[in-house]
């Protein structure tokens, strides 16, 4: 498994990591809803079951159930300065020009 991401991404990760000194330190890739345009991806702080696969970037470990990886592939994940972009790399991100903005 490969996560895909920046200096700056791994830097924001490390900060909420670093505050949330009572949770774990991993980080869970997951399938976090189903809309209409297919499934969406989040973060979440979790530790790491037998099930999963790693990825150790600059001090920071992803982790992600293999049968999601071996479903979706390898993961690009971005800080956005509000929020984290979470997508398969082969996965193109949607520019909501069908939906005129509103999803």
């Amino acid at each position: 498994m490969k996560i895909t991401t920046t200096q700056e991404t791994i830097d924001e990760i490390k900060k909420i990591v670093g505050a949330k000194a009572d949770q774990p330190t991993n980080v869970r890739v997951y399938i976090a809803g189903m809309g209409w345009g297919g499934p969406s991806y989040g973060l979440s702080l979790d530790e790491k079951n037998e099930t999963d696969l790693t990825d150790d970037s600059n001090g920071i470990t992803f982790v992600m159930d293999k049968e999601l990886h071996e479903k979706m592939g390898d993961f690009k994940v971005e800080f956005l300065g509000d929020g984290y972009r979470v997508a398969p790399v082969n996965q193109e991100p949607s520019d909501c020009s069908s939906c005129s903005g509103s999803c």
